[in-house]
């Protein structure tokens, strides 16, 4: 099959590679290590994404 050589081909040309960092932290540090950027970074996110309450979960009833 002649398709199988191109689309390989493509997939070599098509890979890219990024990466994050350093960051700073919440004390204005600067970090390089990628655990310390995972435990910033979700420090982050977390503190910006509220959890939804659970308990006040509308019916299907209600939405119509």
């Amino acid at each position: 099959m002649i398709l199988k050589p191109f689309y390989a081909y493509v997939k070599t040309k098509s890979m890219t590679s990024s990466s994050i960092g350093p960051i700073f932290n919440s004390k204005g540090v600067l970090i390089n290590e990628d655990l310390d950027m995972a435990h910033e970074l979700n420090n982050y996110f977390s503190a910006e994404f509220t959890r939804e309450n659970l308990a006040i979960i509308p019916n299907e009833s209600n939405t119509k």
